[in-house]
């Protein structure tokens, strides 16, 4: 129906012949297809006009007949075979360009859960200077639709066949509905970037051998690719994981850390927020030199490649289908820590490959819509399951990289002169709600992540009038890909003096900050990260 007389806009709907006898009416859409009166297809009608002037010569020859005898009575008689004759050419005539102009068949076959599957390939280098580098390829999307095909699809196309007097050898096109995207779909293909995508879902019946009337199949799958590529706003981060390669302090000189990192989304940041799920393969390439792997965690697959070409011999570690723990989840890393026989030369290079999955796409993709022909959902149709995967090269060269340690900010036996103090008591300044949203949203405007925030219940102190309080806050920033942790606690006391709000008490800081570092550089990076949070701490409370 068209968009003017559509039921919304107007009620009178006439059935449309090309879909009857077609097994249409008892299904899920309700009813006989329909077709406004204006835009009706070409179908096989008899002339009933023709017809009833027929039937009127007889009735009239046969009256003139009764009458005034045979002479008037059979012209009109004799004209009537001629007009049914004529009606019947009519109707040939009709019945023809209908089987010419046909409209596809419709069939409502079971319809599979759609599947989405987004890939953005990855190059990483860690070259010998220290400088990291991650470099995105263009991602490319597919989605697959399917459906299963039956043996009521398969009297459908034969009562099509009968209906249109197609034999054999006369292909059947087919219609199973239509596939509408949802949400603000971002990606270039045949549709157009950026266009509200409908995709038609198609076929010919004598591709699928259930649908031959002689086939003894009793189902068959139909299914449907549409491939594209994801299109993304120019400066768009579409990154989301990093590689952090470590070698562990107090190990020997035998302890290796990769670290997996997926970095908190900021609030204006044009790319779309994606959910890790887990890690579906990391297969990592070490030298041979370092000797046999003697700890490793997960489910991991150890083995040797020899050499090949210029490419020296190297042992496999292999994690394949590793979960994302909760823990890993709020900290946002995934930690592969390894223990080789023998020392690890600073000047070795790792190689490999990791394939993250996550929920949701690069393309701001939220589900798949399905629709029958005939215009209604299928009232079983699943949620489309939708995945990104991240497949990333990785070389890294560990020349920069030194025996990891941990530095912790203000730290007793450094800064024995004094120099960074632990606490900070404020005078006047009341350690209520209000005190702990400024300090929170201070700490967030200057990009750290405050993972947790709590707050233990008020205690009465030595007198009714004083009240203690203690907040626990906790957080991180990113430095590139080096996180550094804050740990800061508030405490102090409220004064009342009959009021429920407190009108004067005393805060007291305690800030700690740590954070792993391999060179002077990025040790310098933690310090200044607990110089910056104690100067913002002071200034606010100030």
């Amino acid at each position: 129906m068209c968009a003017d007389h559509s039921p919304a806009k107007r009620r009178f709907r006439r059935p449309s012949a090309e879909f009857a006898g077609l097994g249409l009416k008892d299904t899920a859409c309700g009813d006989t297809p329909v077709h406004c009166k204006k835009h009706r297809h070409v179908v096989r009608v008899w002339p009933v006009w023709l017809i009833g002037c027929s039937v009127v010569l007889v009735l009239v020859g046969v009256y003139l007949w009764v009458t005034g005898g045979p002479a008037p009575g059979l012209p009109a008689m004799a004209a009537s075979p001629v007009v049914f004759l004529a009606a019947a050419i009519v109707s040939g005539i009709r019945a023809e360009a209908a089987r010419r102009n046909r409209p596809v068949l419709p069939l409502l076959p079971r319809l599979v859960p759609v599947e989405v599957v987004e890939t953005l390939p990855v190059r990483i280098t860690l070259d010998g200077d220290g400088n990291y580098q991650a470099v995105a390829e263009v991602a490319t999307g597919r989605l697959t639709i399917a459906a299963t095909l039956g043996m009521a699809d398969r009297d459908r196309v034969e009562r099509y066949r009968r209906k249109n007097r197609l034999d054999r050898s006369q292909a059947v096109a087919f219609h199973l509905g239509f596939a509408v995207l949802r949400g603000p779909v971002g990606h270039t293909s045949g549709l157009g970037s950026h266009a509200a995508a409908v995709l038609q879902l198609h076929g010919h019946a004598h591709r699928y051998r259930v649908l031959d009337i002689g086939s003894e199949l009793v189902s068959e799958e139909w299914r449907k690719e549409h491939a594209y590529q994801v299109w993304r706003e120019p400066g768009a981060s579409v990154i989301p994981i990093s590689l952090t390669p470590s070698m562990v302090q107090g190990a020997g000189r035998r302890g290796f850390d990769l670290d997996l990192q997926w970095p908190v989304k900021a609030a204006k940041d044009p790319s779309p927020r994606l959910t890790i799920d887990r890690v579906e393969c990391l297969r990592l390439d070490v030298p041979m030199a370092w000797g046999d792997v003697q700890y490793v965690t997960g489910n991991v697959e150890l083995g040797k490649r020899p050499a090949n070409g210029e490419q020296p011999a190297v042992q496999t570690i292999t994690w394949r289908q590793e979960p994302i723990k909760a823990r890993e989840r709020r900290e946002r890393r995934k930690r592969f820590p390894l223990r080789f026989e023998r020392p690890i030369n600073p000047g070795s290079v790792v190689r490999g490959r990791v394939e993250v999955h996550f929920k949701g796409t690069l393309s701001r993709l939220r589900g798949v819509d399905l629709y029958y022909p005939l215009g209604h959902r299928p009232a079983d149709q699943e949620a489309a399951t939708i995945t990104t995967k991240v497949v990333a090269d990785f070389e890294l060269r560990l020349a920069h990289i030194r025996h990891q340690d941990v530095r912790v900010v203000p730290d007793r036996k450094r800064e024995a002169d004094g120099s960074r103090k632990e606490s900070v008591t404020f005078k006047e300044v009341v350690p209520d709600h209000n005190t702990i949203i400024a300090l929170t949203n201070a700490i967030s405007e200057q990009g750290y992540y405050v993972k947790r925030m709590i707050e233990n219940p008020p205690q009465i102190g030595a007198h009714a009038n004083r009240v203690n309080r203690y907040w626990d806050i906790a957080g991180r920033k990113y430095l590139g890909v080096y996180p550094i942790d804050f740990h800061l606690i508030v405490t102090g006391e409220e004064l009342y003096d009959g009021d429920i709000r407190a009108h004067a008490g005393t805060t007291k800081t305690t800030l700690t900050v740590q954070g792993a570092f391999a060179n002077p550089t990025m040790e310098g990076q933690v310090e200044g990260v607990w110089e910056q949070l104690n100067d913002l701490i002071a200034e606010t409370l100030r």
